[in-house]
């Protein structure tokens, strides 16, 4: 958990009393989730839709594109349906949180932060805030990148206990 905890906050050794409850473990990894994928959001809802800005071009751009559905564009114009989807999975992880494995909590963590972030869009907006654009995979943001990596850890821990 602290190789986690460093990586996503550049903190070589957090204190101990953070790590050990798990409780402020995940709310702080998951709030800091959620702001700045908020504070990043912001920046990119004030450029213009579908221009690319050039990162490490020809490769990556930043491109502000306003996102109605889910991944991959499915689920297209089903705000409400998207809303109370994520609203469940707040919930559900909410009410699972006191029987989360220490070891899974920062992951869980971010599945939590990127959702928030996304649902914050979907009831201001109407729709989620894209801006990375990688070219060749549809354009994504942050909290969908904390939603995978969380999911993807946790995937991985769950595999390597059945081993």
């Amino acid at each position: 958990m602290k190789t986690l905890f460093s990586m996503l906050f550049g903190i070589r050794n957090p204190p101990a009393s953070i790590v050990r409850n798990k409780y402020i473990y995940f709310f702080v990894i998951a709030g800091l989730t959620t702001v700045l994928d908020q504070v990043a959001k912001s920046a990119a809802v004030g450029l213009e839709l579908g221009v690319r800005h050039p990162v490490l071009e020809p490769i990556f751009f930043i491109t502000r594109v306003n996102n109605y559905g889910a991944s991959f564009g499915i689920f297209q114009r089903q705000t409400i349906p998207l809303i109370i989807f994520s609203l469940a999975v707040i919930a559900i992880i909410l009410y699972y949180l006191r029987i989360i494995p220490q070891r899974y909590v920062a992951f869980v963590s971010l599945i939590l932060g990127g959702t928030i972030g996304n649902l914050v869009d979907r009831i201001a907006y109407g729709f989620v805030i894209d801006y990375l654009d990688f070219v060749i995979w549809p354009t994504f943001n942050i909290a969908d990148v904390c939603i995978t990596v969380g999911a993807l850890g946790t995937i991985w821990h769950l595999m390597r206990e059945k081993e």
